[in-house]
């Protein structure tokens, strides 16, 4: 894509774009569950060159996709907090979107106490606190698992109904959706930043309603947008999320 290379790297985890200007407000993005870095690279042409966007590579997938997958969310931050405090510095925003919002609460709990972070945005997640019993479908036969996939509204109708690509991808959606449900957060905990959450009106997985917990978690301040759209609005709405993300960098950043 024009205006946008991937930077050089020592770091594993970390997809990197080279079209922002040097000390500029960091975005480092965390993807959803079956999700990719490169996913994010639109998102790096459309806030260059004012932010840095920086996204996370899980392993299994990707340019990880020899490495063992992992299934459980502390581990992916295990993994990760090491190089993100090697490799970024200055101003950090974090983003993530469903399961990747719940891998940022926890780089966030991890990281704060090492390296200040301006804001986290919280995109498509039911807060900590309102957490529960989650529905273990990673543990479902193949078609039942399809046909929840299918509800989400996330993953295109041929990829869903061609079983070849299918069997390919339905290991790293299950090895997510099991770190998403296996994970126990702390219920109480207060984020040290501005929380700004992101909802989609039509989530049927997360409604409007439950993003408000995510209050209980802000000690400074929280801010809650709802975007038109599922629970992917992060796509269907990508130009009015990005539009809201680059007003929201600014207020926080002054850039």
């Amino acid at each position: 894509m024009k205006g946008c290379r991937v930077q050089a790297s020592s770091s594993r985890s970390l997809l990197r774009y080279a079209s922002a200007r040097p000390g500029c407000p960091k975005l480092l993005c965390f993807p959803y569950a079956g999700g990719v870095a490169a996913g994010y690279r639109n998102w790096a042409v459309a806030l260059s060159p004012h932010v840095d966007v920086v996204a996370v590579e899980y392993p299994g997938r990707g340019f990880r996709r020899r490495e063992q997958l992992s299934r459980r969310i502390v581990d992916l931050v295990q993994a990760i907090i090491p190089e993100i405090v090697a490799e970024m510095t200055g101003p950090i925003i974090l983003f993530g979107h469903s399961m990747g919002a719940l891998v940022a609460f926890e780089v966030l709990r991890v990281l704060s106490p090492r390296q200040p972070v301006v804001a986290a945005v919280m995109s498509g997640c039911r807060p900590p606190v309102l957490r529960g019993f989650e529905p273990e479908i990673h543990a479902l036969p193949d078609d039942e698992f399809i046909e929840e996939l299918r509800k989400l509204d996330g993953t295109p109708e041929e990829l869903l109904a061609d079983r070849d690509l299918m069997e390919l991808a339905m290991p790293v959606l299950r090895a997510d959706f099991e770190a998403v449900a296996t994970y126990d957060p702390p219920k109480a905990l207060k984020l040290s930043c501005p929380v700004l959450v992101y909802g989609g009106e039509s989530d049927n997985s997360v409604g409007v309603e439950e993003l408000e917990g995510w209050r209980e978690h802000a000690a400074v301040s929280c801010a809650i947008t709802a975007f038109p759209g599922n629970h992917f609005f992060v796509r269907s709405a990508e130009q009015d999320v990005l539009s809201t993300l680059r007003r929201d960098i600014r207020s926080l950043t002054a850039v």
